[in-house]
């Protein structure tokens, strides 16, 4: 299982750096990575959000609802 997601998080990881390196070509840093922070947040408050908000939705993942434990 884990190797499993250890080949499918470094071609994820190969291609972030990537895009990374192709986006400082014509930017600053600064700019970048204040972009890369605001993109990962919107993508990873999702989850946590639909966590909060709909406990229902997430009950079966791996995210940690904030309602009432799970029996």
């Amino acid at each position: 299982m884990w190797t499993l997601l250890a080949f499918i998080s470094a071609p994820c990881l190969g291609c972030y750096d990537v895009s990374k390196k192709i986006a400082l070509r014509d930017n600053t840093v600064v700019d970048v990575l204040a972009v890369s922070i605001c993109v990962s947040a919107f993508i990873l408050s999702v989850p946590l959000l639909l966590s909060r908000f709909c406990p229902e939705v997430t009950a079966g993942t791996l995210f940690v609802t904030f309602g009432k434990p799970q029996p």
